[in-house]
């Protein structure tokens, strides 16, 4: 393990910690051949140094693991082969977001490949709810379906599946949330979460759930010999982009195999092998290569959810299985487009009513808030910016006037299991439904409940701390902020949850200028002792305590600590620092 020692306690009251080089760090830079600080950089990470060259070059045969090593996947992939070789009717039943849209797409893409469509069923979030429900299932089953497979659902649906086995339906889940104690009633129920699993692999998302499952029903399909001249074996180098977008947007840790998912996936993005409706959107939001996790996260991913959150929820399913860029692709994806920026209204609107509730008086560690009728669709996007303004476990719940009943979505911190919370609150009789896992979740609770769940919250954070802390990878001189720099920490990419963009601390800076940037942030030129000057990026800048400081007066002297970003404008390239957090001196 590296040496982590506190730095300082930094001007917004942040604990910084910074990392301490290797005492053999040149040794182990010399024996593998790469520069100090990457070496450094993969220590920092945890990799160890005979795993160097497998965490830079990833591959699928190094780190996917056996499907059938997963309880039910057996069961799962023999079910489906029945249906194939009797031509059954498969329905995808599928989440919402952009994990259950590319666990549907992938479903759907590859069973095409095979010969065989299936249909699909999103449920529409302000009607439905999230999940598997007993209506849809009838209707599915009136339809002619016969076998349905839920993904990135389902794993608590007791009641719902109950119901599809007695109407003649079998029930195949592929889900990674955290399980009940007791599976649901199901045909297979394939999940590296459920309680009686023993996979290491829990940090999978659906979508990777549902490209294990395609790989095995691929193997198993294979040795039944239903692949022939005519009918040749898919390729499942088209699908990875939609794992990839699925891991990145649900925020899964980008290690082992998830991390060579994500990896491969960019990768397939820039070749022909792209598919219609995702290179639509990447078209409708002016993206092109080199493309990185955040376009997923913070570009296309929010385009998706948008339909599910305001609109019609299966347009992102519609849009990602689409066989070629149509009339009909390009009106989705510029409708995507629109409907995201009437989330980012509504959103804004809903922010600003949740912040008016947040009161010096409540000094709890987390925050609860809630309003009438407001947006279910933007609830945990809500939750989630107050988790990230105040660096608490978050809960945002949306009352409808007329029943008393509240839809709540919460965001959490590490420290915090806020899906096992949310369970425990079920069992106590709090909430009526809920689940999640340890970062997100979502529930059902009644109105008359809301001082109790607060009281309840009170009691499992009582020991919760949430002074906000930063991991510093090393120091970083102005001189090496270079696209040489740039271009050498890139290799660690892809950069996310699990796999964090490197963070460098900037000694003895003078703030030489500073201006702002757009509505709410500062753009700051910063100079050593040496004269070497550097352009900074502040974002959110007056939500700081120290925003307006800058502002008002230049010359400060400042630690900086921050990521290095590779700045385009006008078709040259720059490094710029983007500041996370810095401590006036």
């Amino acid at each position: 393990m590296v040496a982590n020692d506190l730095y300082c306690t930094s001007s917004s009251n942040a604990l910084w910690f910074l990392k301490s080089p290797p005492h053999n760090l040149t040794a182990l830079a010399t024996q593998s051949n790469l520069p100090s600080r990457l070496v450094q950089l993969m220590l920092n990470r945890d990799i160890h140094p005979q795993d160097f060259s497998a965490f830079l070059t990833p591959t699928l045969a190094e780190t996917t693991p056996d499907p059938f090593h997963l309880i039910d996947m057996d069961k799962a992939v023999n079910r489906i082969c029945t249906a194939l070789q009797s031509h059954q009717k498969i329905t995808v039943f599928g989440d919402y977001d952009v994990d259950g849209a590319t666990s549907s797409a992938s479903l759907i893409v590859f069973f095409r490949a095979l010969g065989h469509e299936i249909s699909y069923y999103i449920p529409q979030r302000a009607q439905e709810g999230y999940g598997p429900n007993i209506p849809a299932f009838d209707k599915l089953k009136a339809n002619g379906t016969d076998v349905i497979i839920t993904v990135d659902c389902g794993a608590t649906a007791h009641e719902p599946l109950a119901h599809a086995k007695k109407i003649g339906l079998d029930v195949i889940v592929l889900d990674h949330h955290l399980g009940a104690e007791q599976p649901p009633e199901a045909a297979a129920v394939v999940n590296p979460n459920r309680l009686d699993e023993a996979t290491p692999h829990t940090n999978l998302a659906a979508v990777g759930v549902t490209f294990l499952f395609i790989i095995a029903l691929r193997q198993r399909l294979r040795q039944l010999g239903w692949f022939t001249a005519d009918r040749p074996e898919p390729k499942l180098s088209s699908l990875l982009p939609l794992a990839a977008l699925g891991t990145v947007c649900d925020v899964m840790t980008l290690t082992r195999f998830n991390r060579t998912l994500v990896k491969q996936g960019l990768k397939v993005l820039e070749t022909s092998a792209i598919m219609p409706g995702l290179k639509a959107l990447l078209d409708q939001a002016s993206l092109s290569p080199p493309f990185k996790a955040s376009h997923f996260g913070f570009i296309i991913g929010p385009r998706i959810n948008a339909a599910g959150r305001i609109d019609d929820a299966a347009l992102g399913t519609k849009l990602l299985s689409k066989k070629k860029i149509d009339a009909e692709a390009l009106e989705i994806a510029i409708h995507l487009n629109q409907l995201n920026q009437d989330r980012q209204a509504i959103e804004h609107a809903t922010l600003q009513a949740a912040h008016a509730q947040i009161t010096p008086d409540f000094p709890e560690p987390f925050t609860l808030v809630s309003g009438q009728n407001w947006s279910a669709g933007v609830i945990g996007l809500v939750a989630g910016r107050l988790k990230e303004k105040f660096h608490k476990p978050s809960f945002a719940i949306s009352y409808d006037k007329t029943t008393g009943l509240g839809k709540g979505s919460a965001r959490s911190i590490s420290g915090f299991d806020v899906g096992t919370t949310i369970q425990q609150a079920v069992a106590a009789g709090i909430l009526q439904s809920g689940g999640g896992h340890p970062m997100a979740g979502g529930f059902v609770i009644s109105q008359d409940q809301h001082e109790n769940f607060q009281r309840f919250l009170i009691q499992k954070t009582i020991n919760l701390v949430t002074t906000r802390s930063y991991s510093i990878d090393t120091a970083l001189s102005l001189e090496a902020v270079t696209l040489e720099t740039y271009n050498e920490i890139a290799q660690l990419e892809p950069f996310g949850n699990g796999n964090p963009k490197p963070l460098f601390l900037f000694k003895d800076c003078q703030v030489h200028y500073c201006a702002v940037m757009g509505k709410n942030h500062l753009r700051l030129t910063i100079k050593n002792g040496f004269g070497t000057q550097k352009t900074a990026v502040l974002f959110r800048a007056f939500e700081r305590p120290y925003g307006h400081q800058l502002l008002e007066s230049s010359g400060y002297t400042v630690d900086i600590i921050g990521s290095l970003n590779l700045n385009t404008f006008n078709g040259s390239e720059t490094i710029q620092i983007l500041v996370d957090d810095l401590h006036i001196i």
